[in-house]
């Protein structure tokens, strides 16, 4: 199922589980570069 037929709480419900889950990262790796420096940390210098 796609997400553009998801209903519209669900879509809502998703966005703030993603928004949850980064601002849980952006809490235990307070580095510049967010996104990029978790994977950074996870995978070491492969990603970057």
């Amino acid at each position: 199922m796609s997400v553009t037929a998801l209903p519209r709480r669900r879509k809502l419900g998703l966005w703030m589980a993603t928004a949850l889950v980064f601002a849980r990262l952006g809490r235990a790796y307070p580095r510049t570069g967010g996104p990029y420096a978790c994977a950074r940390r996870a995978f070491g210098d492969f990603v970057g």
